[in-house]
């Protein structure tokens, strides 16, 4: 599936010195290469997360269109674009975001169950194997509360995974993780790539180039190959 930006930008009104408007995201186009891992880097408040964020339909852009295969995100209603992005997107956000009401296998399920799918066998056994390839599987009954913060952000990735999505936004899915579980992370990323998966990561780290398909940068708002 073909994601594309096409001069896709976002302007929040805040004063900063002569202006009123500040531009976290410059008019930008992207299409984000298929079956392959593209990194992009950038310093904290380089506008990383918001074009991330643009891309996977949750915040609407200042102007230009993000597109799915053809069909633009922004002119579908909230609710088929939540359908969409749960039927084709796996997203890996920043923070933590388990629910605490869940333990670990109920959250990796979560989204099957948002839309009332009823769980077999066949998904709870896709969900272990995730887990195991993330070293979690025996956390698998335990609350978030008890979890560490590197075994919550696995948590989230094998969440992202279970659907097994066209497209992985990962929003610095290695920033909670010792060295050991990065290579883990992004050789699992690359795994994935070869399975028809298109995956945009983004993240601050320099060290990981080698496993990029393509590799862009983001200061100041610009894109940058």
């Amino acid at each position: 599936m073909l994601l594309k930006a096409e001069q896709i930008s976002k302007e929040y009104i805040r004063k900063r010195g002569e202006s009123n408007v500040f531009q976290a995201v410059k008019p930008l186009d992207l299409t984000l290469a298929e079956n392959a891992l593209t990194i992009l880097r950038g310093a904290s408040g380089s506008g990383k997360s918001t074009l991330l964020n643009m891309l996977a339909g949750l915040l609407s852009p200042t102007t230009g269109n993000v597109t799915l295969d053809g069909t633009d995100l922004y002119a579908l209603n909230d609710a088929d674009r939540s359908k969409l992005r749960n039927t084709y997107f796996g997203i890996i956000p920043q923070g933590q975001t388990a629910l605490h009401s869940f333990n670990v296998l109920e959250n990796v399920l979560l989204p099957y169950t948002i839309y009332g799918k009823k769980i077999t066998a066949k998904e709870t056994g896709h969900a272990l194997t995730l887990l195991d390839r993330l070293g979690i599987s025996d956390l698998k009954d335990v609350m978030p509360s008890e979890l560490s913060g590197g075994e919550l952000r696995r948590v989230c990735i094998a969440r992202a995974l279970i659907k097994n999505p066209r497209i992985l936004l990962a929003d610095e899915p290695t920033g909670d993780l010792d060295e050991e579980n990065t290579e883990i992370i992004l050789n699992l990323f690359k795994t994935c790539t070869k399975e028809g998966k298109s995956i945009l990561m983004v993240t601050h780290e320099k060290d990981i180039d080698s496993y990029a398909d393509h590799l862009y940068q983001m200061k100041n708002g610009e894109l940058i190959a």
